[in-house]
C-alpha cells in the first residue's frame, strides 16, 4: 500500500507541474496581448485624429486606462514566466521571436510614416493588424520555447 501512496503523490506532483507550465504559457500569451493592447491604445491617442478615427477626451482617457491595465498585465505575465523559468535564455526558436518583433516594430512605419498598407486596410488599421500579428508570433515563440525546454528538461523544478 505504501507504494500506491507514493505513486499518487508522484502523480499529484506531475499534475502540479503541468498546471504550472500552463500558467507560465498563459502568462506569456497574456503579456503579449497586453503589450498589443497598450501600444494600440498609444497609437489611438497619438494618431486617431490624423486618420479620422473618432476620438474625444473620454475615449482618449479610456485609452490611457487601457494602457495602465495593459502595463500591469504585461508585468504580471513576464514576472510569472520569469519565476517559472529563472535564468532560461529562450534561444532555441529565437528566429521566430525575432520575426514577431520585426513585424511588431514595422507597425510604427505604417502608422507614423504612412509607408505602406496591407490587404486594402488604411494606415491606422494596418499598424494595428501588424501589432497583433507580430505579438502573436512572439507569443508563439514563448510558447514553443517553454514546450521545448520542458521536453529537454523533464526533471526541472524551479522551487528546488
Amino acid at each position: 500500500m505504501e507504494g500506491l501512496g507514493l505513486a499518487r503523490q508522484g502523480h499529484r506532483q506531475d499534475d502540479r507541474k503541468r498546471k504550472d507550465d500552463m500558467l507560465a504559457i498563459a502568462a506569456g500569451w497574456i503579456a503579449m496581448a497586453a503589450m498589443s493592447a497598450s501600444v494600440s491604445a498609444l497609437y489611438y491617442i497619438a494618431y486617431a485624429d490624423r486618420y479620422g478615427v473618432p476620438a474625444n477626451l473620454y475615449t482618449k482617457l479610456g485609452a490611457v486606462g487601457v494602457i495602465a491595465l495593459s502595463v500591469a498585465a504585461f508585468v504580471w505575465g513576464m514576472t510569472t514566466l520569469g519565476k517559472k523559468f529563472p535564468g532560461q535564455t529562450f534561444k532555441a526558436y529565437w528566429g521566430l521571436g525575432a520575426v514577431g518583433f520585426v513585424i511588431f516594430g514595422t507597425s510604427w512605419t505604417a502608422v507614423r510614416r504612412q509607408a505602406f498598407t496591407v490587404l486594402g486596410l488604411g494606415y491606422f488599421e494596418t499598424a494595428l493588424a501588424m501589432l497583433t500579428t507580430g505579438l502573436f508570433v512572439a507569443g508563439l515563440w514563448i510558447h514553443l520555447e517553454i514546450l521545448h525546454f520542458r521536453k529537454n528538461n523533464p526533471d526541472y523544478d524551479p522551487s528546488a
